[in-house]
């Protein structure tokens, strides 16, 4: 993060620059923690999954996984 030049109302919003900060911190460790392991469960269970997320479509067929 880079000290408010143009926009010290948002600095402001946060009380002052160290508030921003300490906000700025305990949202990216909120996003880690929830991006991470979804991460991780999506690449075990295979890239077709991964690609369907970004495509919209899968190369899965019906039945395989014990659903008709």
């Amino acid at each position: 993060m880079h000290k408010p030049v143009q926009l010290k109302w948002l600095e402001r919003l946060f009380v002052n620059y160290e508030g921003a900060r300490v906000i700025h911190f305990w949202t990216m460790v909120a996003f880690a923690t929830f991006v991470v392991p979804h991460v991780i469960l999506v690449l075990a269970d295979g890239w077709d999954t991964l690609r369907s997320m970004v495509t919209g479509w899968s190369y899965r067929v019906r039945g395989r996984h014990g659903r008709e």
